[in-house]
């Protein structure tokens, strides 16, 4: 590989083979700088390819010259010393890119990208970058750059760097468009493009967003910060909503109806077979925004749109029958429980809950299914992650807050004299509620009342800043003048407590109506 000059001293015997000196290089390298290589290079035992290889080092890694030999150098990779072909090498520059960057520049990765500890592929990985990740460069060395993610800084392969245009969305796709969430009060953004990826956060109706991906499985790229999320495209218009108090904006028509039957479902979709979002009855005024072919009616109720069979549609308004379930405010029973101590996800989730529970109506001899009512606790039926209570512990599940919305509605049972069916505590107590009177719900334990009363009863429920409210509310005093209070009673170790539902009258106990028995950890 090199040619040799060899000196005999006369007299002595002795030849000394020239080329070995250790500080002479074909290529000008110097020992103690840093170089990188150019290309994949073998990493050997020896100055020579006899030797075996002891890694192989990928294109811009980094090395440190130990001494020089000719051709070869002797070189350090990390912890890692052996000798390398010198012609491969090329010197780091730290004022430099190989690929032109600029320091002080923004940059975006092109492709998933390790940011790691130092310059070299043998320093352990900080993070992994995301494709469309913006990175600013520190400084540049060769074929790495030391660049800075939010207030993380580590090194990087300046290659798979793109220039950031600040005209465009900071991702890689050239499209950046405009919409607004419409179509529900709140919809889930996920981390990838399916139901099944967790919800990273909600978003409230109306809300701007930037879209710069469409794809064609229906859901559509998002930017939030410098970070890539997915919306159902279902859920976004690009026509901006102008503000008209609690009517929807996006409606192209708006005809006056009234309900004529004394209770109607109103439906996710046109069809039987979607689920129920509530129910209207007999009087009621609804805003049909489409009359469909197929015999149902698209209108909007709240913030949302619904769709309600047009058979029981009608213009004028039916006139009242005093014998049907027309529930009036005469008397009302009420809970509440103090939202303070409750997350912004437990929030939502109880407020799915009484979305789906408003203004039900519990007929004398009927018995409510909360589980029923609502359906499967799950992303695609609306619940977002939050603290639940399993095991004891607390933990991050679907649904957490929604047992904040069945533990009101016991409460709110409980004064109104009804009977409760089936209710069942927490591992733990709750912090919003006393021991004992936590009802929990889940997609394996329901909570159950049945109206004992002769009238039907409506339950209305809601949230306000402080509290979660629920009002059970009848045509008549459906208690007969009695009030019923609970008095709890706890074990010695706190863990077992009753609760004991006493009913009075006149201010005088007349009796036990329920008695509930909690077990705690």
């Amino acid at each position: 590989m090199n040619n040799i000059t060899k000196l005999t001293i006369v007299g002595l015997g002795v030849t000394i083979p020239m080329g070995m000196a250790t500080e002479a290089n074909a290529y000008g390298l110097q020992s103690g700088a840093t170089y990188y290589a150019s290309t994949p290079l073998n990493l050997r035992r020896g100055e020579g390819t006899q030797y075996s290889v002891i890694k192989t080092l990928k294109a811009g890694d980094l090395v440190t010259i130990i001494s020089n030999h000719g051709e070869w150098v002797k070189v350090k990779v990390g912890g890692v010393t052996g000798f390398c072909n010198a012609k491969y090498l090329k010197k780091s520059n730290t004022s430099q890119s190989a690929y032109g960057l600029q320091s002080g520049a923004t940059y975006y990765a092109t492709t998933s990208l390790n940011l790691r500890r130092g310059q070299g592929t043998q320093y352990s990985v900080i993070k992994t970058l995301k494709t469309g990740d913006l990175v600013t460069v520190v400084s540049n060395h060769g074929e790495w750059a030391k660049v800075k993610v939010g207030s993380v800084t580590g090194f990087c392969s300046a290659k798979y760097l793109k220039k950031s245009n600040t005209s465009q969305s900071n991702n890689l796709n050239t499209l950046s468009e405009t919409y607004y969430v419409y179509n529900a009060d709140y919809v889930n953004v996920r981390t990838g493009a399916s139901t099944s990826t967790p919800v990273y956060t909600i978003l409230a109706k109306n809300t701007e967003v930037k879209v710069v991906e469409k794809r064609k499985d229906g859901w559509y790229k998002i930017i939030i910060g410098n970070k890539n999320y997915y919306i159902l495209s279902t859920y976004l218009t690009k026509t901006k909503p102008v503000s008209q108090g609690n009517t929807l904006t996006n409606q192209t028509t708006s005809n006056k109806y009234y309900v004529d039957t004394y209770s109607l479902n109103v439906r996710k979709g046109a069809g039987t077979s979607y689920p129920i979002i509530q129910k209207v009855y007999r009087g009621s005024e609804v805003n049909v925004v489409e009359k469909r072919k197929d015999g149902w009616s698209k209108i909007a109720i709240g913030n949302t749109y619904g769709y309600v069979s047009s058979d029981y549609l009608t213009t004028s308004r039916p006139t009242t029958n005093s014998t049907t379930t027309n529930v009036s405010q005469k008397t009302s029973y009420t809970a509440t429980t103090p939202l303070a101590k409750s997350s912004k996800n437990s929030i939502y989730n109880a407020n799915v809950i009484f979305k789906k529970m408003n203004n039900i109506v519990v007929n004398p001899g009927e018995t409510f299914s909360l589980l029923k009512t609502v359906g499967k606790i799950s992303t695609e039926n609306g619940f977002i992650y939050s603290t639940v209570i399993s095991g004891g512990k607390y933990t991050q599940g679907v649904g957490g807050g929604a047992c904040q919305a069945s533990t009101t509605l016991f409460n709110a049972v409980i004064k109104s004299g009804l009977t409760v069916t089936h209710r069942r505590n927490h591992s733990i107590p709750s912090s919003y509620v006393a021991k004992g009177l936590d009802a929990m719900i889940s997609n394996y334990n329901d909570f159950t009342f049945k109206n004992t009363s002769d009238v039907p009863i409506v339950i209305n429920a809601y949230t306000t800043s402080t509290d979660a409210v629920v009002t059970i509310t009848a045509s008549k005093d459906i208690t007969n003048g009695c009030t019923f209070k609970p008095r709890v009673v706890s074990s010695l170790d706190g863990k077992t407590v009753k609760a004991y539902i006493e009913k009075f009258k006149d201010g005088k106990y007349i009796g036990l109506h329920q008695s509930f028995i909690s077990t705690y950890r």
